[in-house]
């Protein structure tokens, strides 16, 4: 087997037994669909990412003669390359050791949770690669206009002139920078369409960023890593896989597109350091409702055992304005904005009207009880409501793209047993904080819903998820006591 190289994609020639093979172990099923990783050549050849490079030499190197012909090169030693300087801000050691690594592969996934600084890190490689003439253009792909904003406010900051940076969002284009922070949709639109002005933007690009990189597993992503042929590609995401080695497909095809996993800076380890806040969870037991089992409609599972359980949503409110009551910044978040208005209903009236219920897509609103009303917030405005002592409630626009710190209470109302998303959402309180009545912590409340076996599923995978992630879980707390103590559902 032959394979040539370019910076992004492969060209691979065998044997027919050796392409028989090679298809076999990148192809099966993804979302529950015929998938491959598997790339047509427009000449008629078959072609793979350069990403699966290694992938590949692993997996069918000891079955058949692998010849690699213009094998990407590292770039410079990691003991060669100086601390890199940002306005600003003195990096972490940990931040200077993930830029070097960085330089060092050219490409790769780098593992960082919210609160990490892991858009310091983004910057930090840019610098670098611009200060020695490595690239002159790069492309940044973000999934929201909120985080492109924050991208590009960051950028600035850290001392990038603003007439560098272009944007590619809703109602603004410009691609005629240096550096472009792009929205993905806006990309993938411009592709499909035929744009020249976008489809030279990617081809163009020396370096290649994916912000979220975990969104790779979506085929608008993918084809937006297919067209750009930049040297330098890098992913960046708390939680880049879906499954733990990062082996399903869809995972290796977020490994093709931006690399392997070069740098890890898992939760546990910032924690420990004192770089993030403690997480504490606190499992509140179930109050006992019954839902029959021979429902399996999961839709009607989770309206019944979570949006409609009055128990638990009088839980949840207790639990809210106890840490209201002692200063704390408190989130509750729910998966669905009718969930939201109940629990936002149930605060009001028991005299907590400053209470907001928050959703928004590319737009920020707060909606006024009994969900009649809602007003447009500008995103300042929300972070200066949660980070004061306040409830908020939030639907899943805050898991990305919003940079929001000074949270210490949350209570996660939203059931569930997705990694990634409860992950995302925890990770809104990890950041470190600065005189807060609860020192460097942050209260989790969760809830153990057995109401039904699917509810005792997920609460059983969340808890999972906390013990994997080394987080503390603590049962029959005096805390969970003095929440419910004048409840009549106390636990």
């Amino acid at each position: 087997m032959k394979i040539y190289c370019d910076h992004h994609i492969c060209r691979v020639e065998g044997e027919r037994e050796e392409m028989l093979e090679l298809h076999w172990r990148l192809s099966g099923t993804a979302n529950d669909k015929p998938f491959t990783l598997m790339l047509r050549d427009p000449n008629g050849g078959q072609m793979i990412w350069t990403g699966l490079l290694d992938h590949v030499e692993r997996e069918l190197g000891a079955l058949f003669p692998i010849e690699v012909h213009n094998r990407p090169e590292p770039g410079p030693d990691i003991d060669k390359i100086e601390p890199v300087t940002l306005q600003g801000i003195d990096l972490r050691e940990y931040q200077q050791a993930a830029i070097r690594v960085a330089l060092n592969a050219k490409r790769g996934i780098i593992e960082a949770g919210t609160g990490s600084g892991k858009t310091e890190i983004m910057i930090g490689i840019l610098q670098w690669l611009l200060d020695h003439k490595r690239i002159r253009t790069a492309t940044i792909i973000v999934n929201t206009d909120r985080l492109a904003d924050q991208t590009k406010e960051r950028m600035i900051a850290r001392g990038f002139p603003e007439g560098l940076i272009g944007v590619l969002k809703g109602g603004q284009i410009v691609t005629d920078r240096p550096l472009t922070v792009a929205i993905s949709n806006s990309l993938y639109r411009g592709i499909n369409s035929g744009w020249s002005s976008i489809l030279s933007l990617l081809r163009e690009s020396h370096a290649l960023i994916f912000d979220e990189c975990h969104h790779l597993r979506a085929e608008s992503w993918a084809n937006i890593g297919s067209i750009c042929p930049a040297e330098y590609r890098y992913g960046f995401s708390a939680t880049p896989f879906s499954s733990p080695l990062g082996t399903d497909l869809l995972d290796l095809q977020c490994i093709g597109i931006a690399g392997p996993r070069i740098y890890r800076l898992p939760a546990w380890i910032l924690i420990k350091e004192g770089n993030l806040a403690k997480p504490e969870i606190h499992p509140v037991p179930s109050n006992g409702l019954k839902i029959d089992t021979e429902i399996g409609d999961w839709a009607t599972v989770y309206r019944e055992g979570v949006v409609q359980n009055e128990l638990r949503n009088n839980q949840i409110a207790d639990a809210a304005i106890w840490s209201y009551e002692k200063g704390c910044s408190t989130v509750i978040f729910v998966q669905h904005k009718q969930h939201g208005h109940l629990i936002h209903d149930l605060l009001t009236r028991r005299g907590y009207e400053d209470s907001i219920l928050c959703t928004g897509g590319k737009e920020v609103y707060v909606w006024d009880r009994g969900a009649i009303r809602r007003r447009k917030w500008e995103l300042s405005q929300l972070h200066e409501h949660i980070s004061s002592a306040s409830i908020s409630i939030c639907t899943p626009f805050l898991d990305e793209g919003v940079d929001i710190s000074g949270i210490n209470f949350i209570v996660y109302a939203a059931a569930g047993k997705h990694p990634r998303q409860l992950l995302q959402r925890l990770g809104r309180g990890m950041r470190l904080k600065e005189n807060s009545v609860l020192g460097n912590h942050c209260i989790v409340i969760d809830f153990l819903d057995t109401a039904h076996p699917y509810l005792k599923t997920q609460s059983t995978k969340r808890l999972k998820v906390y013990r994997d992630s080394h987080l503390e879980i603590k049962r029959g707390t005096s805390l969970l006591k003095e929440i419910y103590s004048n409840s009549e559902d106390s636990v």
